[in-house]
């Protein structure tokens, strides 16, 4: 039996995406790692769009089944996936039921879990604008809640 003691602060758990009405996107500078399905899913996807931009932009790599594939940037630094002809955000395998999911990278950000030994602490990447005005502007930001996780 292994007890994991968690940080979290008052931060992570009250913090929400803005999504659309972001002004800034997660969806920029950033080389997104794919699993074997997902990267297998994109690539043989019955939309030709999305086939498409698979074939252009996903290196695969098969390292391990988590690090399949890599979606590299397009050239204004962008995710290959990312349509920037919509008015807001737009994923174009965000939504779409044909295909695995989203990247794991994609639905985990901005959550940060560093682990060492048996503790696990919870933050926000501070690049994300809304995780940064969060954390900067609420004076309970840092208030840490402590919980003990028992595992086999």
């Amino acid at each position: 039996m292994n007890i994991i003691n968690i940080y979290e602060p008052e931060y992570v758990r009250r913090f929400q995406c803005n999504g659309g009405g972001c002004l800034c996107t997660c969806c920029i500078g950033k080389e997104i790692p794919l699993d074997k399905v997902s990267s297998q899913s994109y690539l043989r996807s019955s939309d030709s769009d999305i086939r498409t931009v698979a074939q252009r932009s996903i290196e695969l790599a098969k390292t391990d089944l988590d690090n399949w594939g890599i979606i590299h940037l397009s050239s204004d630094n962008y995710c290959s996936f990312f349509d920037k002809s919509k008015s807001c955000t737009y994923c174009m395998i965000g939504n779409r039921d044909d295909l695995h999911t989203r990247p794991k990278f994609c639905l985990d950000y901005p959550y940060v879990n560093i682990r060492w030994k048996n503790e696990t602490r919870k933050s926000l990447a501070i690049e994300c604008p809304e995780a940064c005005g969060q954390i900067l502007m609420s004076p309970t930001s840092i208030w840490l809640e402590s919980t003990k996780h028992i595992s086999s």
